[in-house]
């Protein structure tokens, strides 16, 4: 699934199996459109061409979980919580026992935001986790839920795991250790350890914005207002729509 694809092989991937007419091909070229797309913030695109092929999945087999699934991700790159939500609700009546589409409807409805939805979303990211606590996606949609709830030492156990994690995503491993910098900023403070994790984030992963975030806020805290400035600005060159990154610019500047 998804969570473990690997990032630096999209084009390889949709070159391979454009063309071919194999559902579990047109699946995972979908899908690969959609997270090329996601992980390089040209969200549209991916989204246009992924939607093509699971309008035309579905209509043959309205069942599908996965390509269910693969539209309500389309829908929520896109912003448009309502239809992501109901996508995957679709989703997981048929495979209810899927802990990747409990995740992703999780995640929907936390983006949406709102106290009810958030109820539902930290509800089913339990449940996920549950399900498969050895899945990155899935433990870092848990650990987000445990950190909220102030159990930060079983969040950080988990985002420990996830960024030693050699078989997860490069992000997921940089946004677990620009977790991991935010306890040790926040939460336990201990700014060596905030420092090292700040700087793992950036050397695991220097495509992702939020390791550059992460860079900025303790170097902010060092008293090193340029070099945090350097950062931000980094952060932006790489998600220019990124609010936290324009929130954390206005605080340094």
């Amino acid at each position: 699934h998804i969570s473990n694809y690997n990032e630096n092989k999209f084009d390889e991937v949709i070159s391979r199996l454009e063309g071919s007419k194999d559902v579990s091909d047109q699946l995972i070229l979908a899908a690969s459109y959609l997270q090329r797309g996601g992980f390089s913030f040209n969200e549209l695109e991916g989204v246009k061409k992924a939607q093509e092929i699971l309008t035309e999945i579905i209509q043959k087999d309205p069942k599908n979980s996965e390509a269910l699934r693969l539209v309500g991700y389309a829908y929520e790159l896109v912003g448009d919580y309502d239809n992501a939500i109901d996508y995957d609700k679709r989703a997981l009546v048929v495979d209810t026992k899927n802990a990747i589409i409990a995740a992703q409807l999780s995640h929907a409805y936390l983006l949406k935001g709102g106290v009810e939805n958030m109820k539902q979303s930290d509800k089913l990211a339990l449940y996920a986790y549950k399900l498969l606590p050895g899945d990155s996606l899935v433990a870092m949609n848990a650990a987000r839920v445990y950190l909220n709830s102030k159990n930060y030492q079983t969040a950080e156990s988990i985002y420990i795991k996830v960024a030693a994690d050699s078989n997860a995503l490069v992000r997921l491993r940089s946004e677990a250790n620009y977790s991991l910098s935010s306890i040790y900023l926040y939460y336990n403070p201990k700014i060596d350890s905030a420092v090292k994790f700040a700087n793992d984030a950036v050397a695991i992963d220097p495509s992702y914005y939020l390791a550059y975030i992460a860079k900025a806020r303790v170097l902010n805290r060092q008293g090193n207002g340029q070099e945090a400035f350097n950062n931000i600005k980094k952060a932006i060159d790489l998600h220019k729509n990124s609010e936290l990154a324009y929130e954390w610019l206005g605080i340094i500047y």
